[in-house]
């Protein structure tokens, strides 16, 4: 190249963000000929530029190497310290700044000096004032006001004799604050039960009550971990619903449910475990649905598993995510009502596969083995207490000794343990059904009677009150009258089984009544006995109860042995004669998802004439073959005391 020409240098001041640390830019423009004089061709040309003390310096004090330039018509413009800033320190103490220029390879051009206008960066007025910490405050002398316009001041300390401010903002004030002037100090006081909770902009006390400042789950806290009302509530599926079988692709879901009591505000965590087993859970799909969501829910898992995978245990979310719907927005909700969980199969097995798994013929895959639903709630119907509770007064609700009510809830495993005063007497409930305080309750009621009295004045017995003997007239008792001819009126029932039965417990057979009474004639003298059970069946479905038991009859009088399950006639022994040690047995259908009346009645054997001295009548009633462990889903309750009328209930 022949030559380049500064066309202008540092007309223009590059400021980077860190002018202020000392650094600069300054911009340089020049025009490039070739050596036939004319233009250098348009193009990207490497550049070296050098900053030298003087036209003759033998090395440069800044340079900046290797650089790109464009080059268009011969006109370029770089800025200088775009890669490597200049520092005004070095420009400083330069006596005369020349630059030097090389393209390429070539050797530098020759050297152009550099005029005033780049030491504006270092005029004498402001010389030294971009340095740090190079002027000492003690030179700077004030004559007048300083007006830093919307600026602030930022300084370790402040001395003034006065400080005036519309507003001034500290983290903290030293000194006792007894010069201060125009400061309400506020006064007054709270009230009892009351704290302070700050200071009103009028100076007044901002109370609130002490109570309210605790926050809710706050009591273990206050009493040293004596008293809580968080807890880990959990809740699984009915018992029946165990072992429950998975419909195999017959469009219908296996439904099971959770009924959960209001608790309170969930917190912490939300989660479900389930486990069932089926050939093939890739064709399986579980939906929990919440008590506020009968028809979309959340899809726990779909598909259950792999191909062929046959067991799912596991939980949601903590162990596994849900495929869509979110658990979590349960937290902080009362999680009180129905939950059902849905199992659907949408695939026939095939029992070559899986044997253990596939029923072909009831059509079943597989099968629910439990499922339940667990979450920390801050309760707001209970506190516990860790410790003992001590009263050394008289316990009191709303200023008044505590007072049980007569309530009439049905009585179930949420209510165990709730004690009641009902029909003049103390009652607990047991979990199955309220009972007298003290018992469990009694397997069965029973008692016995005769029908005619003979002696002095012979007639019916009791004037043949048929609200004595269960709704039935005596005189009918002795024709053709059996279980199913009593009144579903529950006071009529109770009137007549008034003796008890033993307690309720692991009782398999029992011997009810066995006797023998000598008779001169069989006219209208007959003794009965009968037998009233109270059965509960928790399933939701109908449930066969095998009895075998031993009875007599007297069908020449028609005087009959009978049983009726909720006032329907199941059995009756018509005109036959049962003598001692008959016995028989029976499959009674015991209705799902309620409690059944179950009663057995006997009369005395035929008259036995070939005894001396007149004839004997036998009369027996007794359950064997441990008839009396009733099978899976049906258990004996007594609530005969408390139940409504009607042999629906």
């Amino acid at each position: 190249f022949r030559a380049i020409t500064a066309l202008s240098f540092a007309a223009a001041i590059l400021l980077s963000s860190s002018a202020f640390a000392g650094t600069q830019g300054m911009l340089y423009e020049g025009y490039l000929t070739s050596a036939g004089g004319g233009p250098a061709a348009d193009g990207s040309y490497t550049v070296t530029f050098s900053l030298y003390d003087g036209e003759k310096a033998a090395t440069a004090f800044w340079q900046e190497a290797n650089v790109k330039i464009s080059v268009s018509g011969g006109v370029f413009s770089y800025a200088l310290g775009a890669t490597k800033p200049v520092s005004i320190g070095q420009l400083q103490s330069v006596k005369s700044l020349w630059i030097g220029v090389k393209i390429g390879a070539e050797s530098e051009l020759p050297r152009s000096m550099v005029h005033s206008v780049p030491f504006a960066h270092v005029a004498q007025a402001a010389n030294g004032l971009l340095c740090t910490g190079c002027v000492s405050v003690k030179s700077i002398k004030f004559d007048d006001n300083i007006d830093l316009g919307g600026n602030s001041i930022k300084a370790k300390g402040i001395t003034a004799v006065t400080i005036t401010a519309s507003t001034v903002q500290a983290q903290q004030f030293i000194g006792d604050g007894s010069k201060l002037t125009g400061i309400t100090i506020p006064t007054g006081t709270c009230k009892a039960g009351e704290l302070v909770n700050g200071i009103k902009a009028d100076g007044s006390l901002s109370c609130a009550s002490a109570a309210a400042s605790l926050p809710k789950d706050g009591l273990d806290e206050v009493s040293n971990g004596v008293l809580k009302n968080q807890f880990v509530e959990s809740f699984s599926m009915p018992a029946t619903d165990k072992d429950k079988g998975i419909p195999d692709n017959t469009g219908v879901d296996l439904v099971s449910s959770i009924n959960v009591p209001g608790l309170g505000t969930t917190e912490q965590f939300f989660r479900i475990a389930v486990d069932l087993q089926n050939s093939d859970l890739s064709t399986v799909s579980v939906t929990l649905l919440p008590p506020n969501d009968k028809k979309v829910g959340i899809t726990l898992c779909d598909p259950c598993g792999n191909k062929n995978a046959k067991t799912l245990k596991t939980s949601y979310p903590d162990k596994s995510k849900v495929k869509t719907g979110d658990l979590s927005k349960w937290i902080g909700k009362d999680p009180k009502g129905i939950w059902n969980l849905k199992v659907k199969d949408v695939a026939f097995c095939l029992p070559q596969l899986d044997a253990v798994n596939c029923d072909v013929k009831n059509s079943r895959d597989g099968k629910l083995n439990s499922w339940s639903l667990s979450t920390q709630v801050l309760s707001n119907q209970k506190v516990q207490v860790t410790g003992d509770l001590v009263v050394t007064g008289k316990v009191l609700t709303e200023n008044k000794e505590i007072k049980l009510g007569a309530v009439s809830d049905v009585c179930d495993a949420s209510r165990a343990g709730v004690v009641r005063f009902k029909n003049g007497a103390f009652e607990g409930c047991n979990g199955k059904s309220w009972a007298g305080l003290g018992f469990q309750g009694f397997t069965y009621r029973w008692n016995r009677w005769t029908d005619y009295l003979r002696g002095g004045s012979s007639n019916w017995a009791m004037d043949n009150n048929s609200s004595l003997f269960g709704g039935v007239n005596p005189s009918n008792w002795s024709s053709n009258s059996t279980a199913s001819s009593m009144s579903s009126t529950t006071e009529l029932l109770r009137t007549l089984f008034v003796r008890n039965g033993p307690p309720l417990g692991n009782l398999q057979n029992a011997m009810v009544f066995a006797d023998s009474r000598r008779q001169y004639n069989d006219s209208n003298v007959s003794r009965h006995v009968a037998v009233l059970f109270r059965v509960k069946n928790t399933s939701d479905k109908d449930i066969t109860w095998p009895v075998y038991w031993y009875h007599t009859s007297y069908g020449g009088w028609s005087e009959r042995s009978s049983i009726a399950v909720n006032g329907q006639n199941t059995y009756n022994s018509g005109s036959s004669n049962y003598y001692a040690n008959h016995k028989s047995n029976h499959n009674l259908t015991i209705p799902k998802n309620r409690t059944s009346t179950v009663i057995f009645v006997v009369s005395a054997a035929p008259f036995d004439t070939s005894s001396y001295y007149g004839g004997n009548r036998p009369t027996q009633l007794g359950f064997y073959n441990n008839c009396l462990k009733l099978p899976t889903g049906l258990e004996f309750v007594d609530d005969l005391d408390t139940k409504p009328n009607g042999w629906d209930k």
